[in-house]
C-alpha cells in the first residue's frame, strides 16, 4: 500500500475541517494570551470605568498595556480581552462586568495559588459554549460551519494522553502537527478513538516503510496546493494550554509533566464519571446559563457539579 492510499480518508476529513472561511476547528483567537496583560488591562478598566465615556476609558487601557508591558505584549481591538472571557474572568468588555472567578483570583496573593486558580478556569473551557459562532462564536472565519461541538478541550487532551500511555507512549506529549491536523478537529469526546488512531498511524509510520516527514509533507502539501479552497491549520492553542498547570510547552510540544500524571488521570476519571452519568454541564441549543454559571463561578469544574 502507498502512503497516499493510507492517509487519503484523513486528508479528506481534514479537507473538510479547513474548507476556507469555514474552519471547524479548537481555537481562542489570534488575541494576547499573556495572563499578567489580561489582569493589568481589566484592572484598568474596573478602576476608570467610571472615569469617562467606555470607548475612551478602552483605548486608554490599550496605550496603558502597551506602555506597561511593551514590544511583543501588546492588546488592540474590542476583542483583546478575549482570552480573560473564555477563562470566565469577564462577562462584558465595555463597560467590563467581571465575574466571582476573578474576584476570586484578584484575591489570591500566592503564584502558586493564582496558577493553580487560572489552571481550573482553563480546564472549564468548552467548545459550544455560546459565548461567543456555531463552533465557537469567538473564533474568527468560523462564520458558516455546520458541525455542532460538544467537547472540553483540555480534557480531551488528557484523555487521548493517558490513552498514549496505555498504548505503549509513555513520553506524554503532543506536537504541534498532532494538534494542528490529528486533535483539533475534533468535534465532541466520541472522537478520542479517531484521534488515537491517527497519532499512532503517523508515530508507526515507518512500520509502513515511510517517514513521519513523508505523511507531514504530503498532508501539509495536499493543502497548501489549493489555497482557495483550504487554509492551513493553525490552533494558536498553545499559550492558552499552557495556563494549565499540568502541561509545559517550553518544547514546542504539549508535554504532561509526569509528576502531575497520575492527579491529571485522577481528575479525568472524575471527569468521565460525571459525563457518563449524564451530569456534567453542556450547551444545548442556545441556552448556555448552566455553562456560563460554572464558568464564572470561583468554584473548579468538580466543586461546581458537586455544589448544583
Amino acid at each position: 500500500m502507498s502512503l497516499e492510499h493510507d492517509w487519503n480518508d484523513v486528508l479528506e476529513r481534514i479537507k473538510f475541517i479547513n474548507l476556507k472561511n469555514e474552519r471547524k476547528i479548537w481555537t481562542v483567537g489570534n488575541q494576547n494570551k499573556n495572563i499578567d496583560v489580561h489582569l493589568y488591562a481589566i484592572n484598568y478598566l474596573k478602576e476608570n470605568q467610571n472615569r469617562g465615556d467606555v470607548s475612551t476609558v478602552h483605548e486608554e487601557m490599550v496605550e496603558a498595556v502597551n506602555s506597561e508591558f511593551g514590544r511583543g505584549n501588546t492588546i488592540e481591538g474590542n476583542r483583546s480581552l478575549i482570552m480573560s472571557k473564555h477563562l470566565g474572568l469577564i462577562k462584558e468588555y465595555q463597560p467590563i462586568e467581571t465575574s466571582n472567578a476573578y474576584e476570586k483570583l484578584n484575591s489570591i496573593n500566592s503564584s502558586n495559588g493564582k496558577e493553580k486558580f487560572i489552571s481550573n478556569q482553563a480546564e472549564k473551557f468548552y467548545i459550544k459554549s455560546g459565548i461567543g459562532s456555531n463552533v465557537n462564536r469567538h473564533a474568527e472565519n468560523n462564520r458558516t460551519a455546520s458541525i455542532e461541538f460538544d467537547i472540553y478541550p483540555i480534557f480531551f487532551l488528557y484523555d487521548l494522553i493517558k490513552k498514549l500511555t496505555e498504548r505503549g507512549f509513555p513520553s506524554g506529549n503532543l506536537s504541534k502537527f498532532e494538534m494542528d491536523y490529528f486533535i483539533i478537529g475534533s468535534h465532541d469526546h466520541n472522537d478520542i478513538d479517531i484521534c488515537l488512531q491517527n497519532i499512532i498511524d503517523y508515530r508507526l509510520s515507518h512500520n509502513r516503510g515511510y517517514t513521519q516527514n513523508e505523511v507531514e509533507v504530503f498532508l501539509k502539501t495536499s493543502l497548501t496546493q489549493e489555497p482557495d479552497m483550504y487554509t492551513i491549520p493553525d490552533n494558536r492553542l498553545f499559550p492558552f494550554i499552557n495556563l494549565v498547570k499540568f502541561f509545559d510547552i517550553s518544547s514546542g510540544k504539549i508535554v504532561l509533566l509526569q509528576e502531575h500524571q497520575d492527579q491529571v488521570f485522577e481528575r479525568l476519571n472524575k471527569f468521565k464519571s460525571l459525563k457518563d452519568s449524564g451530569n456534567l454541564i453542556s450547551v444545548y441549543q442556545e441556552n448556555n446559563t448552566n455553562y456560563l454559571r460554572l464558568l464564572h463561578s470561583d468554584l473548579d469544574l468538580f466543586e461546581f457539579h458537586d455544589n448544583n
